[in-house]
C-alpha cells in the first residue's frame, strides 16, 4: 500500500519558528537592564583598604547571570542595574578564597556595565522568506516548508515499515547451515581482543579479568555476535 502522510498548519507554523530560531543572531547593545540569564560585558576595579590588588581590576570581562562565578554578591549587585551604569559593590571575600592576602577580606568594587549581548530573533515577513529562501511569496514559502516536512514525514514512516518487515523476516526464517564467515568473524574479533591486551601492555588472563569474562563466557559471546551477525547479512 503507498504510504500517506498529512502535515498540519501547527507543524508548518512549528517548523517557521524553528527555522527563526535558527536564523537568530547575537547582538551587542549599549542598552537594557540586567536580569537573570543575560550575558554582560563589564568594566571593575576592586581595592582593598583603598588600595588596587593583583587580578581584582578588568577593562572587559563578560558575566552571564546566574552562570558566572564571582564572589558572592558581585553578580547580584548587578541585577537590575542598566547598561551603562556604574556601580559600587561593597562585599567580602571568602575566608577560604584561597588567596592568603585576599582570604576574608573587605573588598570594593566599582563595576561599569559596558554592554549586554542580546540574541535577536528575525520576524517572520517577506524579507526573511527572500534572505533564506529562493522563494518571493510567503504563500510559497510556506507551501515549501509542508512539502519539505511532508517528505520527512513519510520517509520516517517508509523506515518504520522496512524496520517492521525486516523483523518480520528475521522472526520467520533459521539458519540451517552456518557459512564459514562465521569462524572467519570469530577468530576476527577474538584477535581484536587479544591486539587490544598487548596494546594495553596486559597479560590476556589479566585483561579478561578487567572485561570481567572469562575466556568462555567471551567466546560465548563472541559466538553469539558473529551468529547474530552473519545471520542479517
Amino acid at each position: 500500500n503507498k504510504i500517506k502522510v498529512k502535515v498540519s498548519d501547527s507543524e508548518v507554523e512549528e517548523e517557521i519558528n524553528n527555522r527563526l530560531a535558527a536564523a537568530a543572531e547575537n547582538k551587542t547593545v549599549k542598552e537594557g537592564t540586567v536580569e537573570d540569564g543575560d550575558t554582560i560585558n563589564v568594566a571593575f576595579e576592586g581595592k582593598i583598604d583603598g588600595k588596587t590588588f593583583e587580578g581584582g581590576s578588568s577593562d572587559s570581562y563578560d558575566i552571564t547571570v546566574g552562570t558566572t562565578a564571582m564572589i558572592d554578591g558581585f553578580v547580584e549587585g548587578l541585577i537590575g542595574k542598566s547598561v551603562g551604569e556604574t556601580v559600587e559593590l561593597d562585599l567580602k571575600f571568602p575566608e577560604d578564597y584561597g588567596k592568603e592576602e585576599l582570604n576574608g577580606k573587605d573588598v570594593v568594587f566599582t563595576v561599569t556595565i559596558n554592554s549586554e549581548k542580546v540574541r535577536i530573533v528575525p520576524e517572520y515577513d517577506l524579507d526573511f522568506v527572500k534572505e533564506n529562501s529562493d522563494y518571493t511569496t510567503m504563500e510559497d514559502y510556506e507551501a515549501s516548508v509542508k512539502a519539505s516536512l511532508k517528505e520527512a514525514k513519510k520517509a520516517e514512516k517508509e523506515s518504520e515499515v522496512k524496520s517492521g518487515l525486516w523483523e518480520q523476516i528475521v522472526t520467520a526464517s533459521e539458519i540451517i547451515q552456518y557459512p564459514a564467515e562465521k569462524d572467519e568473524l570469530i577468530t576476527s574479533t577474538m584477535e581484536t581482543f587479544k591486539q587490544t591486551a598487548k596494546d594495553n601492555d596486559l597479560e590476556w588472563d589479566a585483561y579478561l579479568q578487567e572485561l570481567g569474562y572469562t575466556e568462555e563466557a567471551l567466546t560465548e559471546q563472541i559466538t553469539s555476535y558473529a551468529e547474530t551477525k552473519v545471520f542479517q547479512e
